[in-house]
């Protein structure tokens, strides 16, 4: 399985039911290290998949697939 491709997958399913996600709730469900998560969200938000709101982030332009 493509690592980028499942932590995307658990992103849109994240923002299927809920509208704001903190870093720390992103590592805990990728099961990951901070640093990797924090990488990982900073690079969804520079493609505008997320947008960073203080602590938070919400869901812009998530790809459907």
């Amino acid at each position: 399985v493509d690592t980028y491709a499942a932590a995307l997958r658990l992103l849109r399913e994240h923002f299927a039911g809920h509208e704001t996600l903190t870093l720390a709730e992103f590592r805990d469900s990728l099961g990951s290290a901070r640093k990797q998560v924090q990488a990982f969200l900073e690079h969804c938000d520079a493609r505008k998949y997320t947008l960073r709101r203080g602590d938070e982030r919400v869901a812009w332009k998530l790809p459907k697939e």
